[in-house]
């Protein structure tokens, strides 16, 4: 939450334009940002649903900002410099369009070219020459219609 001199009462959630969920009770800091927990039940969740979070202090918005929907997939990706591959797991859903039908690695910003997966659990991505000490990467999954479902960062050893 943005630094108010304000004390902040409740945090709502919207989706699609309609209230999801709320909670009360939270407080903010005049001198700095602060950042809270809020817990959501969001099996029902589709990718294409516009998320907006309100912090209100009674029926008055403080602030207003956008949440992106993201599907918790992959559980490691590691790359060994000096190694050809980037190697991780990630876990299977039983949602359709929550599934891993592609991944692609995220170079210091520059997204390059998508693969399948190597197993049902698995997955390996090509990588020798291009990740030095210093990049920043990150793999990206993708369902059968290309959207991107979740961004994960590589650790680099």
């Amino acid at each position: 939450l943005a630094a108010s001199a304000e004390r902040l009462t409740t945090l709502t959630l919207y989706r699609n334009g309609s209230r999801h969920s709320g909670a009360g009770g939270y407080t903010n800091a005049a001198s700095e940002e602060k950042q809270v927990t809020f817990y959501v039940d969001a099996t029902a969740f589709a990718l294409g649903d516009v998320l907006t979070m309100r912090a209100s202090i009674a029926d008055r918005v403080l602030q207003e900002f956008s949440l992106h929907v993201e599907v918790p997939l992959f559980q490691s990706a590691v790359f060994q410099l000096g190694k050809d591959y980037v190697t991780g797991t990630y876990q299977r859903h039983t949602q359709p369009e929550w599934q891993l039908a592609l991944l692609a690695l995220q170079l210091n910003g520059d997204v390059l070219s998508k693969v399948p997966p190597t197993t049902d659990s698995d997955f390996k991505y090509y990588a020798k020459g291009k990740i030095l000490e210093t990049s920043t990467v990150r793999v990206c999954g993708y369902n059968a219609n290309g959207q991107l479902l979740q961004a994960y960062p590589v650790m680099l050893k």
